[in-house]
């Protein structure tokens, strides 16, 4: 029987992927910040791996998504700041 995805776990998925394309930028084109953006990718690793809004809310504890990943880093990234908004507005609904 195929694992139910929470819609807060499709959102983390979608936030990887835009970190690591973010990532990969960095990788290849030798940007300093690269190392930076690994440990982004990790703590987003986390969220995902929280699997649903209750136990995403357990790791950030009361910090948002946004706070957790790093606001300045997510701020300079819009891309990856729509999907942490998105994955916000999961894990809210999920919670209501």
């Amino acid at each position: 029987m195929p694992r139910i995805r929470t819609e807060s776990a499709k959102a983390a998925g979608k936030l990887i992927k835009e970190i690591q394309r973010v990532w990969n930028y960095n990788i290849e084109y030798g940007q300093p910040n690269a190392i930076l953006s690994e440990d982004i990718l990790d703590l987003a690793h986390d969220l995902l791996q929280a699997r649903d809004a209750p136990g995403i809310k357990r790791l950030i504890g009361p910090r948002t998504v946004k706070q957790y990943l790093g606001s300045l880093w997510v701020e300079s990234h819009p891309a990856v700041k729509a999907r942490v908004e998105q994955l916000e507005q999961a894990i809210a609904s999920e919670s209501a």
